[in-house]
Protein backbone atom coordinates (compact mmCIF):
# COMPACT_ATOMS: atom_id res chain seq x y z
CA UNK A 1 0.00 0.00 0.00
CA UNK A 2 1.34 3.63 -0.93
CA UNK A 3 2.88 5.36 1.80
CA UNK A 4 0.50 8.39 0.93
CA UNK A 5 -2.85 5.95 1.04
CA UNK A 6 -5.76 7.56 3.19
CA UNK A 7 -6.09 4.33 4.94
CA UNK A 8 -2.17 4.66 5.95
CA UNK A 9 -3.14 8.77 6.62
CA UNK A 10 -5.62 7.21 9.26
CA UNK A 11 -2.97 4.51 10.23
CA UNK A 12 -0.39 7.01 10.97
CA UNK A 13 -2.88 9.86 12.69
CA UNK A 14 -3.92 6.85 15.33
CA UNK A 15 -0.29 6.03 15.62
CA UNK A 16 0.51 9.64 16.76
CA UNK A 17 -2.60 10.27 19.12
CA UNK A 18 -1.35 6.51 20.96
CA UNK A 19 1.78 8.65 21.42
CA UNK A 20 0.97 11.86 22.36
CA UNK A 21 -1.56 10.31 24.67
CA UNK A 22 1.76 8.31 26.47
CA UNK A 23 3.22 11.49 26.84
CA UNK A 24 -0.12 12.69 28.49
CA UNK A 25 -0.32 9.78 31.01
CA UNK A 26 2.87 10.53 31.86
CA UNK A 27 1.89 13.95 33.72
CA UNK A 28 -1.47 12.40 34.79
CA UNK A 29 -2.18 10.63 38.17
CA UNK A 30 -3.68 6.72 38.87
CA UNK A 31 -6.83 6.80 37.22
CA UNK A 32 -6.70 9.36 34.52
CA UNK A 33 -3.10 7.62 33.60
CA UNK A 34 -5.14 4.76 33.69
CA UNK A 35 -7.74 5.59 31.44
CA UNK A 36 -5.48 7.23 28.71
CA UNK A 37 -3.35 3.85 28.65
CA UNK A 38 -6.65 1.75 28.40
CA UNK A 39 -7.61 4.41 25.09
CA UNK A 40 -4.15 3.42 23.82
CA UNK A 41 -5.19 -0.11 23.53
CA UNK A 42 -8.37 0.78 22.15
CA UNK A 43 -6.73 2.50 19.74
CA UNK A 44 -4.68 -0.32 18.24
CA UNK A 45 -7.31 -2.50 18.42
CA UNK A 46 -9.03 0.44 15.67
CA UNK A 47 -6.14 0.28 13.91
CA UNK A 48 -6.10 -3.37 13.82
CA UNK A 49 -9.83 -3.10 12.19
CA UNK A 50 -8.67 -0.68 9.81
CA UNK A 51 -5.54 -2.48 8.88
CA UNK A 52 -7.33 -5.78 8.33
CA UNK A 53 -11.11 -5.29 7.38
CA UNK A 54 -11.25 -8.67 5.86
CA UNK A 55 -9.94 -10.21 8.46
CA UNK A 56 -11.54 -8.30 11.80
CA UNK A 57 -9.47 -9.46 14.14
CA UNK A 58 -10.36 -13.46 14.10
CA UNK A 59 -9.27 -15.59 16.18
CA UNK A 60 -6.59 -17.08 14.67
CA UNK A 61 -5.01 -13.88 14.32
CA UNK A 62 -5.18 -12.59 17.93
CA UNK A 63 -6.23 -15.54 19.93
CA UNK A 64 -4.76 -13.84 23.47
CA UNK A 65 -7.44 -10.30 22.94
CA UNK A 66 -10.29 -12.16 21.21
CA UNK A 67 -13.22 -14.48 20.78
CA UNK A 68 -15.69 -15.44 18.08
CA UNK A 69 -19.47 -15.57 19.39
CA UNK A 70 -22.50 -16.82 17.10
CA UNK A 71 -24.74 -14.99 14.68
CA UNK A 72 -28.76 -15.73 15.44
CA UNK A 73 -28.29 -17.70 12.62
CA UNK A 74 -25.85 -20.26 14.15
CA UNK A 75 -23.08 -18.95 12.28
CA UNK A 76 -19.67 -17.83 13.64
CA UNK A 77 -19.21 -14.74 13.20
CA UNK A 78 -15.77 -12.21 13.51
CA UNK A 79 -16.02 -9.51 15.61
CA UNK A 80 -14.12 -6.07 15.95
CA UNK A 81 -11.96 -4.99 18.58
CA UNK A 82 -13.23 -1.64 18.55
CA UNK A 83 -16.61 -2.27 20.22
CA UNK A 84 -19.76 -0.49 21.71
CA UNK A 85 -18.40 -1.33 24.85
CA UNK A 86 -15.21 1.05 23.93
CA UNK A 87 -17.70 4.00 23.62
CA UNK A 88 -20.03 3.61 26.32
CA UNK A 89 -16.95 3.00 28.53
CA UNK A 90 -15.85 6.74 26.94
CA UNK A 91 -19.75 8.15 27.31
CA UNK A 92 -19.29 7.11 30.98
CA UNK A 93 -15.84 8.26 31.61
CA UNK A 94 -16.82 11.87 29.95
CA UNK A 95 -19.81 11.75 32.18
CA UNK A 96 -17.48 11.76 35.35
CA UNK A 97 -14.97 13.94 34.43
CA UNK A 98 -17.32 16.58 33.63
CA UNK A 99 -19.25 16.12 36.88
CA UNK A 100 -18.34 19.15 38.97
CA UNK A 101 -16.34 21.05 35.93
CA UNK A 102 -17.64 24.12 35.24
CA UNK A 103 -18.56 25.61 31.73
CA UNK A 104 -16.23 27.19 29.85
CA UNK A 105 -17.09 30.64 29.60
CA UNK A 106 -15.06 31.50 26.68
CA UNK A 107 -12.49 29.79 23.99
CA UNK A 108 -9.99 27.62 26.34
CA UNK A 109 -6.62 28.41 25.35
CA UNK A 110 -4.30 25.12 25.17
CA UNK A 111 -1.27 25.32 27.73
CA UNK A 112 -0.87 25.55 31.59
CA UNK A 113 0.70 22.59 33.33
CA UNK A 114 2.45 19.67 31.04
CA UNK A 115 -0.44 17.62 31.48
CA UNK A 116 -2.60 20.13 30.44
CA UNK A 117 -0.72 20.97 27.29
CA UNK A 118 -0.39 17.14 26.48
CA UNK A 119 -4.34 16.31 26.95
CA UNK A 120 -4.71 19.50 24.54
CA UNK A 121 -2.55 18.06 21.90
CA UNK A 122 -4.25 14.65 21.93
CA UNK A 123 -7.73 16.26 21.56
CA UNK A 124 -6.32 18.19 18.43
CA UNK A 125 -4.76 14.88 16.91
CA UNK A 126 -8.09 13.03 17.55
CA UNK A 127 -9.75 15.52 15.74
CA UNK A 128 -7.34 15.34 13.09
CA UNK A 129 -7.74 11.35 12.72
CA UNK A 130 -11.56 11.54 13.04
CA UNK A 131 -11.28 14.34 9.69
CA UNK A 132 -9.24 11.73 8.07
CA UNK A 133 -11.84 8.54 8.92
CA UNK A 134 -14.26 10.63 7.11
CA UNK A 135 -12.05 11.16 4.05
CA UNK A 136 -11.67 7.76 3.38
CA UNK A 137 -13.14 6.06 0.19
CA UNK A 138 -15.96 4.46 0.60
CA UNK A 139 -13.85 1.17 -0.86
CA UNK A 140 -11.89 1.61 2.39
CA UNK A 141 -15.41 1.63 4.26
CA UNK A 142 -14.10 2.65 8.12
CA UNK A 143 -15.66 0.94 11.13
CA UNK A 144 -19.01 1.93 11.60
CA UNK A 145 -17.73 2.80 15.24
CA UNK A 146 -14.88 4.92 14.35
CA UNK A 147 -16.37 8.10 14.48
CA UNK A 148 -18.15 8.15 17.37
CA UNK A 149 -15.36 6.88 19.40
CA UNK A 150 -13.14 9.32 17.81
CA UNK A 151 -15.60 12.00 18.84
CA UNK A 152 -15.84 11.03 22.18
CA UNK A 153 -12.15 10.63 22.86
CA UNK A 154 -11.68 14.34 22.03
CA UNK A 155 -14.80 15.57 23.91
CA UNK A 156 -12.82 13.53 27.12
CA UNK A 157 -8.88 14.70 26.35
CA UNK A 158 -10.80 18.47 26.17
CA UNK A 159 -12.67 18.23 29.70
CA UNK A 160 -8.89 16.02 31.05
CA UNK A 161 -7.28 19.26 29.78
CA UNK A 162 -9.35 21.58 31.63
CA UNK A 163 -9.51 19.44 34.86
CA UNK A 164 -5.60 18.88 34.51
CA UNK A 165 -5.33 22.99 33.97
CA UNK A 166 -7.49 24.01 36.67
CA UNK A 167 -5.54 21.33 39.19
CA UNK A 168 -2.37 23.41 38.17
CA UNK A 169 -3.52 27.05 39.08
CA UNK A 170 -6.36 28.16 36.02
CA UNK A 171 -7.48 27.87 32.76
CA UNK A 172 -6.15 30.58 30.44
CA UNK A 173 -9.22 31.80 28.48
CA UNK A 174 -9.12 33.73 25.29
CA UNK A 175 -9.50 37.33 25.54
CA UNK A 176 -10.16 38.98 22.11
CA UNK A 177 -7.83 42.50 21.58
CA UNK A 178 -8.89 44.68 18.44
CA UNK A 179 -5.77 45.87 16.47
CA UNK A 180 -4.76 49.07 17.50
Amino acid sequence: MAKNSPLVEVLGELDELGCVLALAALHLKGHEAGVLRGIQRELMGLSADLAFPKRRGRRRDFPELHTQGKSRTGRSRDRRFLGTECVARLDETLRAARRGMPPARGFVLPGGPPASAFCHLARAVARRAERRVVALPARLKAPPLALPYLNRLSDLLFVMARAAARRGGRERLWVPRRPN
